[in-house]
């Protein structure tokens, strides 16, 4: 989903995010995201200028999501 800068939690994981539109903050290199976990099991509020420093992505590219404080903080990582 990098052309729309989105970030896609697959089914088996949705479990470690909290609700559809709770408010999660996600640590990342260029600084910490405010967002939400949006329905259908994505994150893309606030994202864009993560992807924007990543020209690098590709499509298929494994993106690491680590649980700092459950339901609230994780952290993101090009894997």
């Amino acid at each position: 989903m990098i052309e729309y800068r989105r970030l896609y939690i697959p089914r088996e994981k949705r479990a470690l995010f909290p609700n559809y539109g709770s408010p999660l903050e996600l640590e990342t290199d260029v600084g910490i995201i405010k967002t939400r976990f949006e329905e259908g099991g994505y994150i893309w509020t606030g994202t864009g200028k993560w992807f924007g420093s990543h020209p690098e992505l590709t499509a298929g590219q494994k993106l690491i999501i680590e649980v700092v404080e459950p339901e609230k903080r994780y952290r993101l990582k090009i894997g």
